[in-house]
């Protein structure tokens, strides 16, 4: 049982130091943002951390999460799984949770808004006051759509690309969008496939990565990239069709 014993004990210290780097390294990620609104990790990676501090300790998560500022909890949170979002409404006040909502993209915040009325349903409506009409009701409307309507994944600034552009010249229209305002962030888009009249919602973080010059069909044809391809929709009529992945 001694032996036993010391082998649990070495895994849980083992454990102990896991979190505490991992919480050292989030801590790093904040103090970036604050020094110059800048992070080395993806929000994404940062929310996978947040998880595993969690899976080992509720308090330390706690205290960590009440650390980030707004603005980068605002794309940190959207890439927490749904229960997580829930219960940020047990954990963070409701002024804090409706400005890191009003930071969000229309569709992250529709999302974060349902997740906390599953158990918070007051917290939720409170949150939707903050907003002024025109966006309370692109909101509402978002949440309203059901499960298997196209609307409810996307964001109301919604980015489109065509499968015969190269990854370079969406890119540069993100980019110029964004200096014009018409866009705030995008992590998601439209990739346009007019041959066989559909669209397909993926994530603009994974394409970014390849040669600015090629094309997105040529790199599905050649790369077998299809996995990133997360929904199929009807454009017409806005009803999903299935998944690609």
């Amino acid at each position: 049982m001694d032996i036993i014993a010391k082998i649990f004990d070495k895994k849980v210290e083992a454990m102990e130091n896991n979190v505490n780097d991992l919480v050292k390294i989030v801590l790093s990620e904040i103090q970036s943002h604050k020094d110059d609104e800048s992070t080395q990790l993806h929000p994404y990676d940062i929310a996978e951390k947040l998880i595993e501090i969690r899976d080992f300790s509720d308090d330390e998560y706690r205290k960590v999460l009440k650390k980030i500022p707004n603005e980068l909890l605002a794309n940190v949170i959207s890439e927490l799984p749904d229960f997580m979002q829930e219960e940020s409404a047990e954990l963070l006040s409701t002024k804090k949770l409706a400005d890191v909502a009003s930071k969000m993209d229309t569709d992250d915040a529709a999302v974060l808004i349902q997740n906390i009325s599953e158990n918070c349903e007051d917290i939720a409506e409170e949150i939707l006051s903050t907003f002024d009409d025109d966006d309370r009701k692109e909101l509402e409307e978002l949440i309203s759509y059901e499960d298997d309507e196209s609307g409810a994944y996307m964001q109301t600034e919604l980015f489109h690309a065509d499968i015969n552009e190269s990854v370079g010249s969406s890119i540069k229209r993100v980019n110029s969008s964004k200096l014009k305002k018409e866009l705030d962030n995008v992590y998601q888009f439209l990739l346009t496939m007019d041959l066989i009249n559909i669209s397909v919602l993926s994530s603009l973080k994974e394409w970014i990565i390849f040669d600015p010059d090629i094309i997105y069909k040529d790199l599905l044809e050649e790369e077998n990239l299809t996995h990133l391809l997360k929904i199929s929709c009807l454009p017409d009529v806005g009803k999903l069709v299935g998944t690609l992945n």
